[in-house]
């Protein structure tokens, strides 16, 4: 597969994982009807967000030449996060606990998809053109964002109740747990020496999810329950400084990256 083949489908897949985030934030009927079950209206912004962040990686590197090799992180995350929601969802349609078998199919189809994207992305793409070090408190934070998502998604899946700003059902908050976890791969991966454009794959995308999450998630102080209000005081806290992480990292990078073009 050429690297023109990869960058299209790349750009294929941001424009798909965009509609996806405008389907759930924007709570749309056809995009719940995509979930395997009824959920909250920001369960569906949460869903949201991170078909945002998703998208935004991938029209990044299939838009901008050069760029392929950043998205494997992603790639590596999306293999473990739709192989492990395909097996519990098939989990749970084996024990009889619901008709989850499309969903199921979905699932791991998606995760296939990404493994053999992510053969020819390590086999073809070229190097990073930007040779330039990530700076330490860039590497300090994707280290501390990957080991928050680790933790959350692993007290996500024992079904912790307060670890989500609003209370979820059991087996939303499996499937969320194994998106933190699978997403935790994306930044340890830039922190244990990643190049510039991965980061900007990991930030470009944490941005877009700050950017559809802040405003709910502002306006639900006013009626969160009492028990979630340290989660959901830490959650915004977490939006807030990875958002201006984000937009400091992202405007230095491009800024010099311009001026020695």
């Amino acid at each position: 597969m050429s690297v023109r083949s990869i960058r299209l489908i790349l750009v294929a897949a941001g424009a798909i994982y965009a509609a996806l985030a405008f389907g759930f934030a924007g709570r749309q009927g056809w995009a719940a009807a995509l979930w395997p079950w009824p959920d909250t209206p920001l369960s569906f912004t949460f869903i949201g967000a991170i078909c945002g962040a998703l998208g935004t990686g991938a029209l990044w590197s299939g838009l901008v030449a050069g760029q392929v090799r950043a998205v494997a992180g992603s790639l590596v995350a999306l293999v473990g996060i739709y192989g492990s929601a395909g097996l519990y969802l098939a989990g749970l349609t084996l024990a009889g606990q619901g008709a989850y078998a499309p969903h199921a199919g979905v699932a791991a189809g998606t995760a296939i998809a990404s493994a053999a994207l992510l053969v020819q992305v390590l086999r073809l793409a070229a190097p990073d053109p930007d040779p330039r070090p990530l700076s330490p408190l860039v590497r300090l934070s994707t280290g501390v964002f990957a080991l928050a998502l680790a933790l959350a998604g692993a007290a996500l899946v024992a079904r912790l109740p307060t670890v989500f700003p609003w209370p979820l059902s059991p087996h939303s908050s499996t499937l969320f747990g194994l998106i933190f976890l699978g997403l935790s791969l994306v930044y340890a991966q830039v922190c244990l020496g990643g190049s510039r454009a991965a980061a900007i794959v990991a930030l470009s995308g944490f941005l877009a999810y700050d950017l559809i999450l802040l405003p709910p998630f502002l306006h639900h102080f006013d009626r969160v329950p009492p028990d979630h209000l340290t989660s959901l005081t830490l959650y915004t806290a977490v939006l807030i400084y990875s958002a201006g992480l984000a937009i400091w990292f992202l405007s230095g990078t491009l800024r010099t990256g311009a001026r020695s073009t």
